[in-house]
């Protein structure tokens, strides 16, 4: 029994482990998910205060546009930064001047563009948009627009935004995935620890008096088991005694069944034997058909037999002819 209580301990050890281990995949995953949001949260904020910034460069620019535009103009404006600094008509949309490429004409119209449509449209004349630009080398760009209707122009200053940003996320994600280790390796160690010092003791405990249970269990089945027999086989020899001390012949058919109750008794000392075996894992089961009601009709033979008129009436069903037993 100390290796069956050994067993369930170590079985102990692997449940709790894994519990440990799934709590900390829990963990983990709701970190994931918090950094996710986090993640979003810094995108965004870094576009507002992106967005603000641009505005206020905006009208910083309002304040300093010539009566004439030229190339010179946006290429001086937006010297030694990285923004794109655009003048651009409200009528129909032409871009005036651009310090991106030498000549404004390679553009097509951008009257529909978002930023655009947004400062003619709005009280304050303000407008932003994020979105892919050709004139930002293909790359996701902050726009920021400011109408001047007394010029008929639009004001516009973008930024390539994803340059900035991957870095500055990029290097989130790198901190954030070694804080995720680090505090997934501490709330495994934590938590393998608490089931170690608390939980597997409280389950040590629960499988000791498991333990236990079984094996009164166990007595009391046994000691049932065998009272048949032993009721049989005493039974029988007093019968034998009695006919002797009579001077009668000995019954063969007493003597038949004492011989099969002792057989049986036999048998049932090799199956504890077995299930100690098999407790320690060292034997494997070889189950055979079994014929329940042969079995059940022979065992209340010999209770016959024993207990005669006494014997109350007993009837029996069979729910499985056939079973599979050792």
């Amino acid at each position: 029994m100390t290796t069956a209580s050994t067993s369930s301990s170590s079985l102990s050890v692997r449940v709790f482990s894994r519990i440990a281990l799934f709590q900390a995949a829990v963990l983990v995953a709701a970190l994931l998910v918090l950094g996710y949001g986090v993640r979003t949260g810094i995108r965004e904020l870094y576009i507002r205060q992106l967005s603000a910034q641009l505005s206020g460069l905006n009208e910083v620019l309002a304040k300093q546009t010539p009566t004439h535009w030229d190339q010179s103009w946006c290429k001086r404006m937006a010297e030694g930064t990285p923004f794109r600094v655009s003048i651009i008509s409200s009528h129909d949309g032409r871009i005036l001047c651009d310090n991106t490429v030498e000549d404004p004409k390679v553009f097509e119209l951008i009257l529909d563009r978002p930023e655009v449509q947004a400062a003619l449209r709005s009280v304050d004349h303000k407008g932003h948009s994020i979105r892919m630009s050709r004139g930002l080398n293909y790359t996701e760009g902050v726009y920021s627009t400011l109408y001047l209707p007394e010029r008929a122009v639009i004001l516009r200053v973008g930024f390539a935004a994803r340059g900035s940003l991957e870095k500055d996320l990029a290097s989130y994600d790198r901190a954030f995935l070694i804080a995720i280790l680090l505090l997934s390796l501490l709330s495994i160690a934590v938590l393998q620890w608490t089931a170690r010092r608390f939980l597997f003791k409280r389950a040590t405990e629960v499988v000791d008096q498991t333990e236990k249970q079984r094996q009164e269990d166990l007595v009391a089945n046994v000691s049932h088991e065998f009272r048949t027999p032993l009721t049989s086989i005493k039974g029988f020899a007093d019968a034998l005694l009695q006919d002797l001390k009579s001077g009668r012949a000995a019954e063969r058919e007493h003597a038949e069944i004492i011989q099969k109750d002792a057989d049986r008794l036999l048998v049932m000392v090799n199956d504890l034997l077995d299930l100690s075996m098999i407790d320690a894992g060292s034997v494997a089961l070889v189950k055979d058909a079994l014929d329940t009601e042969q079995a059940t009709q022979s065992a209340l033979k010999r209770l016959l037999m024993v207990y005669g008129a006494k014997t109350p009436k007993v009837e029996a069903t069979y729910t499985a002819k056939t079973v599979f037993a050792d």
